[in-house]
């Protein structure tokens, strides 16, 4: 192989590289994901703990042994088990009766299959919902297929410790943290963190330059050249770096990968590295919060919330809608000072006014659809920028949503916040039953009601990105879900 293209840009060294995916080209998996929204790229990928990071383990999160294996995307479809690999690559590990349509995330170790996660039971997509939702599904897929496939072991964060990794049964580098109440977030994760108790490690492919071969992190379709090897051209390594960008250790070679990471996630391992976490920093944040989501070894059995329906017959005995509203709001870590906040449906503005106390707000703007005492159209609203706006049970009552929603997106700014509580209407079962509940109330005119999946395309074309979903782990009829938007 020749030397690959290489040039400069702004003094920086850069190479020009055709990553080739080796895979069966548009074959029936292909076309099955695509009709779900999905492709053979959908495993998501860890973000790495750092001090920055540490601070979101206050919240409901798990954790879960990194098992150190090979990482595939498990597909049953037309009775085969079809396993493909990071770098594309198929391969067939059996056959089964039922259950098509199925795709898992799973951890290949030792010829052993591990689910570590539910993305698609029989061709219903099941990534939107919580994590507590979709690995009681796949305990089931787990016990009912008799493939003998294992589960991945989730604990409650207060029972993390260095020998977590240790007592999975299986050879393992380090521990996952990610929120009980997350959707299967597709690629990088800004929510989901892996912690190495030695440092984290990077991928990079060894390339050729007229300077030398060259370890390289990924930028599109090119590479930046990091540091020379002597190890082969084309191959890539797992590495350890240190603060200057030199190899303190070449961990091993990845075969099951055919391209390398990022530059922008090298560059924060790096960073993690140079301030990694300490043990004892961990302990300390899960010390200051009370975690009580219930797990066993194998699965988790239950979560102590009430059903929907029962939660809104309870409110109405004690009036405490507002709180338990509120409870929920409390979950995302807010850092924005006196900020301006609006309410956008503030309704009887019991709600509005425990959000203003809770972020010590400079100034609250009531919107609703009709003025009265200290209640404004939106039209009225005259501030240039809304550090928090609040959306409970409001949005599916607005006919031009989309208009809406991006004129209020003009007056945040980054950082900014956008939460949102509603219904996930996202078939006519659900669509049918919150008209019902909509009529019981004589409120059933003028609903555009929507999913959560339009709602986050429309924030994502906005420059916002996905920060935190929480939904009532119970059945619920309505999909009530909940939502935060951070402008970029």
């Amino acid at each position: 192989m020749e030397d690959d293209e290489f040039f400069e840009v702004n003094g920086e060294d850069f190479i020009h590289y055709e990553f080739v995916c080796d895979k069966r080209e548009d074959n029936n998996i292909d076309r099955f994901l695509r009709d779900r929204g999905l492709d053979r790229r959908c495993l998501v990928q860890f973000g790495n703990l750092n001090k920055n990071s540490l601070r979101y383990l206050s919240n409901d999160y798990v954790c879960s042994p990194k098992i150190d294996g090979e990482r595939n995307l498990l597909v049953i479809l037309n009775g085969r088990i079809t396993l493909i690999a990071r770098s594309g690559v198929e391969r067939d590990i059996g056959c089964i009766a039922g259950y098509d349509g199925t795709v898992l995330d799973v951890e290949v170790i030792n010829g052993k299959v591990v689910v570590l996660d539910l993305i698609v039971l029989q061709g219903e997509v099941v990534k939107l919902e919580n994590l507590y939702g979709r690995i009681k599904k796949a305990q089931v897929f787990v016990e009912n297929s008799g493939l003998g496939y294992d589960i991945q072991v989730y604990h409650v964060i207060t029972n993390f410790s260095v020998d977590l990794k240790i007592r999975s049964g299986y050879k393992t580098d380090g521990v996952v943290f990610q929120p009980i109440n997350s959707i299967y977030e597709e690629g990088y994760s800004s929510k989901v963190f892996k912690w190495k108790p030695g440092g984290d490690t990077v991928d990079l492919l060894v390339v050729g330059t007229k300077k030398g071969d060259y370890l390289a992190a990924r930028i599109d379709d090119m590479c930046a050249p990091i540091v020379k090897t002597d190890k082969k051209k084309g191959e890539i390594w797992e590495v350890m770096l240190d603060v200057d960008m030199k190899v303190k250790e070449y961990v091993k070679l990845r075969k099951d990968k055919n391209e390398p990471n990022a530059l922008y996630v090298v560059a924060s391992v790096v960073e993690a590295n140079d301030d990694k976490v300490s043990v004892r920093e961990i302990l300390d944040v899960i010390s200051r919060m009370g975690n009580d989501i219930s797990l066993t070894s194998h699965v988790i059995k239950s979560y102590p919330l009430r059903s929907q329906t029962e939660i809104d017959d309870e409110e109405e005995e004690e009036n405490d809608r507002a709180n338990e509203r509120m409870s929920i709001f409390k979950k995302y870590d807010f850092h924005i000072e006196n900020p301006v906040y609006m309410d956008f449906g503030c309704g009887d503005q019991s709600i509005t006014d425990l959000v203003s106390d809770f972020l010590k707000v400079s100034k609250v703007i009531k919107v609703e659809k009709n003025k009265s005492d200290g209640v404004v159209l939106w039209e009225d609203v005259m501030e240039d920028r809304i550090h928090v706006v609040t959306a409970f049970m409001s949005l599916h009552h607005v006919r031009s949503l989309d208009k809406i929603i991006t004129e209020i997106s003009r007056k945040q700014r980054t950082g900014d916040i956008f939460f949102i509580r509603d219904h996930d209407v996202r078939n006519s079962d659900v669509l049918s039953v919150c008209k019902s509940v909509h009529r019981s109330y004589n409120d059933d005119t003028d609903c555009s009601y929507f999913s959560i999946e339009s709602i986050r395309q429309l924030f994502f074309s906005l420059n916002y990105s996905f920060e935190f979903l929480w939904l009532y782990p119970d059945k619920d009829p309505q999909k009530i879900f909940h939502v935060w938007f951070k402008k970029k």
